[in-house]
């Protein structure tokens, strides 16, 4: 990832045209994007889904949300679970509905957004204005768009190797392994104690 966040932006700062301030701005701004990618890529495999954090701020504070926490339900039935019940009264409900309904409910919670992606989709729509006005060759766009693309792919397999989990085997390996050396000063701080 940061080979190709390191070729967007070296493509962005040179290959775009424009020298002008507010050229230099949306330049800047498009390169704090890439970086904020970054950012927000680990705060997202940490679990962490806070557009406030303290490192992110300074990047995209000023960027309007793109999406919000999602449910399963319709957008005007996602202020409380109390709406649930409202779409079907008792009378409707069939044992098949019920059923889903408590399917419904179980699974109704707000989804994180995945900032990193709304953040690509930043970044397109500034790689697809430099295109539209021919800001840079040809080869410059598809570039910085095969970039972007990597990016995201570095995102999807962080995301597969994260919600990947471990075979048994393997952590009972590993967790010998982390006791191991423990037991080992155990025995030596025990076998020190009776034959010194």
């Amino acid at each position: 990832m940061t080979v190709q966040v390191r070729s967007l932006t070296r493509s962005i700062w040179i290959g775009v045209k424009g020298r002008e301030s507010k050229d230099l701005v949306e330049k800047k701004s498009a390169i704090n994007l890439a970086v904020a990618f970054v950012t927000a890529t680990k705060h997202y495999l940490r679990e962490e889904y806070d557009y406030d954090s303290e490192d992110l701020v300074s990047l995209i504070g000023h960027l309007p949300r793109l999406s919000t926490p999602s449910s399963t339900l319709p957008l005007d039935a996602q202020t409380s679970n109390e709406n649930v019940t409202a779409l079907v009264t008792q009378s409707e409900m069939t044992p098949a509905r019920k059923k889903s309904l408590e399917k419904l409910m179980a699974y109704d919670f707000p989804v994180p957004t995945n900032i990193p992606i709304e953040l690509s989709h930043y970044l397109l729509a500034y790689i697809s204005y430099i295109q539209d006005n021919k800001l840079a060759e040809g080869f410059i766009v598809s570039s910085m768009s095969n970039s972007l693309n990597t990016m995201v792919d570095c995102l999807t397999s962080f995301e597969r190797i994260l919600r990947t989990p471990i075979p048994l085997a393997y952590s009972v390996v590993s967790q010998h392994l982390q006791l191991q050396p423990a037991e080992s000063q155990l025995r030596r701080l025990f076998l020190g104690v009776f034959f010194s």
